[in-house]
């Protein structure tokens, strides 16, 4: 199960660890160029309103 919030700036997706939950469900990442197994905490997103807002990152200055 997932809860979800909405910051106005950001979403933000965290996976649930509800100890009544009789699921054992988990989510987790493996493959090429992986060394191990990453589980899934959470997730969160950015949006601005044009393509250079709500970017974290850059490349050659550009969002």
């Amino acid at each position: 199960m997932f809860t979800m919030a909405n910051s106005g700036q950001q979403i933000l997706m965290t996976l649930s660890k509800d100890s009544n939950e009789q699921t054992s469900d988990e989510i987790f990442f493996t493959g090429i160029n992986l060394i191990g197994k990453y589980h899934f905490s959470n997730l969160h997103i950015h949006w601005g309103v044009d393509s250079k807002q709500g970017a974290e990152h850059q490349i050659d200055g550009n969002r």
